[in-house]
């Protein structure tokens, strides 16, 4: 069991190696650095070797917040309490706010061992549209406007949840029609039988998996490479198309 958690630690960690739009930090039970990705190196400015064994808020957290934040993270730890995604005004090394979108997993090992991992998407390129008072819906999407990635999240048997899409005409149907749909109700029956299997065998094996594919839409024929990995504390995978 416990190399099953490893495991499913690593495939995150592989997920988000190479993916720089979006910061993904792991912290232990003491909330030290286990994990610093390259995103979080672009947007805290802290380099993985500065950030490793530092705690988190020694680093990235306002003097105002770090009470709130050491306390938030014991009762997850201890009480099982989640933190809720939200928005947050967190710091980088120069001491400048930095706004991100703020979402969090814990793993737990068969030690009763946690790790958490942060996954911050970058809002600083979107504050005046905020302060417009556009949805949180219309701010992600301005987000991952700026990335060229496409971004699923699906439950086990391949609904999905969320969609993000830096260029829309990337999409096979409408977003409208994408949430909360099966894959195999609207791919080609060749992509949606790949994404079934690659999903069942994530689930089965664990690890990042990854396939290529291609769909033919308005602005031609496009080729992705799709990459996925399975969360089983949150019965969801993440998939990115690139």
């Amino acid at each position: 069991m416990e190399n099953h958690h490893a495991d499913t630690r690593d495939a995150v960690r592989q997920l988000f190696d190479t993916v720089d739009a979006i910061s993904v930090q792991g912290y232990d039970q003491e909330r030290k650095v286990v994990y610093w990705n390259i995103g979080s190196e672009k947007i805290y400015g802290y380099s993985a070797e500065e950030a490793v064994g530092q705690k988190l808020e020694d680093l990235i957290i306002p003097e105002h917040m770090r009470e709130g934040v050491v306390s938030a993270h014991r009762d997850w730890v201890t009480d099982g309490i989640e933190i809720p995604a939200s928005e947050l005004t967190l710091r980088n090394k120069s001491g400048q706010d930095v706004s991100v979108y703020s979402s969090h997993v814990m793993f737990r090992s068969a030690r009763d061992e946690y790790e958490m991992y942060c996954i911050d998407v970058y809002l600083g390129d979107v504050k005046k549209a905020q302060r417009q008072a556009v949805s949180k819906e219309e701010l992600l999407n301005s987000v991952f406007e700026s990335i060229p990635d496409l971004f699923f999240l699906l439950t086990e048997d391949g609904r999905i949840v969320e969609c993000h899409a830096g260029d829309s005409r990337k999409l096979y149907v409408e977003y409208e029609q994408i949430v909360g749909k099966h894959m195999v109700d609207f791919l080609p029956e060749e992509v949606s039988a790949k994404f079934k299997a690659s999903i069942a065998k994530s689930i089965a094996e664990g690890g990042v998996l990854s396939f290529e594919y291609y769909l033919d839409l308005p602005i031609g024929r496009i080729y992705f490479e799709a990459r996925l990995s399975h969360l089983p504390g949150q019965k969801q995978v993440v998939v990115i198309a690139r």
